[in-house]
């Protein structure tokens, strides 16, 4: 099979988003199915990732499903409990190619229709909606790839006079083809029910998602992933801009979206978190106050909007061109460290460059500012004498430390106050005069 890339449709910035955030198109799906596991496997199956595939292949794509997030207590937990029989849950799923047919009679312009075909051009047949952590399991199980824990297993074999059995699995025989033939029919006749989609188009692929979880809810970044609009796009292109440098920050920036809700951080801190505003007096003079707003999942909710309101096209550019910035400024900067006098401690720590960041936004502008700006940034994080009220004030223990370690209004008004301290001393010493490297693209 062919690599697939699932690169989005819309690259940003774009001045008009083309694509509706409602729809009237009717979703239909067949009557639910039991099958065993072994049929729903052969049926389903795929094998590792999103782009290797055997016979018919199952995809979870990134735009309305969540990144694979089970870990080895998640594995563990659910293979006990498909050995006692008490496995729950029905994977759903659409069928590509009856979904294409369907909806290129109604409305062709969809955009399930370039998604669709993509997908079976590149071999897929079915897209998961839910259940994708547990298909992706049952095949690592049955293909031998998943490595059993050592211990001692109850299991069920129906019809059996003795229906409850057991089975010690020991180092060096941990794999599906080490399990006695019994206990392997056993897994492979048990019951598992899907629902397949035939009729639907891209606004309720999203809808599915979002109904499927409502009981077991994901995150807020994977629900926001999966909202309508611009914005879920508009991230997930800066995530795979910036994926170098959030594979540095996080030990997995896909699992439950955590890279991606970084990055709706920094934009949430840069776009609302501190407004200038008029306030007019009693004598109806006019004077300019800056507001100060907490990044919070509400915050960050409020910011995508439901996709009804979108940055301008200057403004997308801007952020992209910021991030694009911060990219390159963290890979050279990270192969100097050492140099600059900055430790790997330092290197990790995320409020740093999400301060950087909105430093950057706000007067930090070539290399050689960006690094001044993080020295004096690592000065004032490390500095225990600097609060934010004088003594007696209600935030008399408030350290710039602290604040960064927060996120309430009153964290982002002190980390403003030391920012622009930041920002005006990079400027006295070293002027917006790029780099000769930098300037002829030498570098």
């Amino acid at each position: 099979m062919q690599e697939l890339n699932l690169a989005p449709a819309v690259v940003f910035p774009i001045k008009d988003y083309p694509y509706e955030v409602t729809s009237d198109f009717i979703t239909l799906k067949r009557t639910l199915k039991v099958k065993e596991l072994e049929d729903t496997l052969r049926k389903y199956g795929g094998g590792k990732g999103f782009a290797i595939k055997v016979n018919n292949g199952t995809i979870a794509p990134r735009e309305f499903q969540r990144p694979e997030s089970w870990k080895n207590k998640h594995r563990k937990q659910f293979f006990i409990s498909l050995l006692l029989d008490r496995v729950e849950g029905t994977l759903v799923l659409v069928d590509v190619e009856t979904a294409l047919r369907k909806i290129l009679k109604t409305f062709p312009n969809d955009r399930a229709v370039h998604l669709f075909q993509s997908l079976l051009e590149a071999g897929y047949k079915w897209i998961i909606m839910d259940g994708n952590n547990r298909l992706k399991f049952l095949l690592s199980l049955i293909n031998n790839e998943y490595k059993i824990p050592v211990g001692t297993y109850k299991y069920i074999v129906e019809g059996s006079e003795t229906s409850v059995c057991k089975h010690t699995v020991r180092h060096g025989k941990q794999t599906f083809k080490d399990l006695p033939e019994k206990l392997q029919e056993a897994i492979l006749t048990r019951s598992i029910s899907s629902s397949e989609y035939y009729q639907v188009d891209w606004v309720n692929l999203k809808v599915i998602f979002q109904n499927c979880n409502a009981g077991c809810p994901p995150n807020h970044q994977e629900l926001r992933n999966s909202e309508k609009g611009p914005w879920p796009e508009y991230v997930r292109q800066i995530s795979d801009g910036v994926f170098d440098m959030l594979q540095f920050l996080f030990a997995d920036p896909l699992s439950r979206l955590c890279g991606d809700d970084w990055i709706v951080d920094c934009l949430d801190f840069a776009i609302q978190a501190v407004q200038q505003i008029e306030v007019e007096n009693e004598d109806g003079e006019v004077s300019i106050e800056t507001k100060f707003s907490g990044v919070a999942q509400g915050t960050k909710d409020k910011l995508y909007n439901d996709g009804t309101t979108f940055l301008d096209y200057e403004s997308q550019k801007f952020y992209l061109e910021k991030f694009d910035q911060l990219q390159q400024n963290f890979e050279e900067i990270r192969s100097n460290a050492k140099e600059y006098g900055f430790s790997d401690k330092m290197m990790k720590r995320r409020s740093t460059w999400q301060n950087l960041f909105w430093m950057m936004c706000h007067g930090i502008l070539t290399y050689e500012q960006s690094v001044e700006a993080l020295k004096l940034h690592e000065e004032a994080y490390k500095n225990k004498d600097r609060f934010k009220d004088p003594e007696g004030g209600d935030h008399d223990d408030l350290t710039f430390k602290n604040s960064c370690e927060g996120s309430r209004a009153i964290n982002i008004e002190f980390r403003y106050e030391i920012l622009n301290e930041i920002i005006n001393k990079v400027q006295e010493t070293h002027p917006d005069i790029p780099s000769l490297n930098g300037a002829f693209n030498l570098v």
